[in-house]
């Protein structure tokens, strides 16, 4: 189980919130995905959209990001947006593919994750995050 190691500046910064939805993104290993929705139900959170907007000001996001965000997809299947924005698609499948998740095109032309690559996060398996 993963903790977020915060500095008491970022403790200050970020919402508990924020910090129940970079734990949960940390439990998803590499070469795995998991859905907005599926962190959402994790942390016992009824908006999906509300993780989106977490993830979107995630400060852990960079080279080497802590916070691994691009493992969370759409519960389509489908990318979703990345870094703040949807221009970013190409740059968050690279990184998904480089860490071996496999894309397939359906019958319309639509690409997805391949649901191989998806795994569950379990709230039995975050750690607790302040209120």
């Amino acid at each position: 189980m993963k903790n977020l190691a915060l500095t008491a500046v970022q403790k200050e910064t970020l919402s508990p919130f924020q910090i129940k939805v970079y734990e949960a993104c940390m439990q998803i290993p590499n070469g795995k995905v998991a859905t907005y929705k599926g962190i959402a139900d994790a942390i016992h959170c009824r908006s999906s959209q509300a993780v989106g907007q977490a993830l979107k000001r995630n400060p852990y996001n960079g080279a080497n990001p802590s916070v691994p965000c691009h493992r969370v997809i759409k519960s389509d299947l489908s990318v979703g947006g990345f870094a703040g924005s949807y221009d970013n698609l190409n740059k968050k499948k690279l990184i998904l593919e480089e860490e071996g998740v496999v894309f397939v095109v359906d019958v319309k032309g639509s690409m997805h994750c391949n649901i191989i690559g998806f795994v569950a996060i379990l709230a039995s398996h975050l750690p607790t995050a302040p209120r």
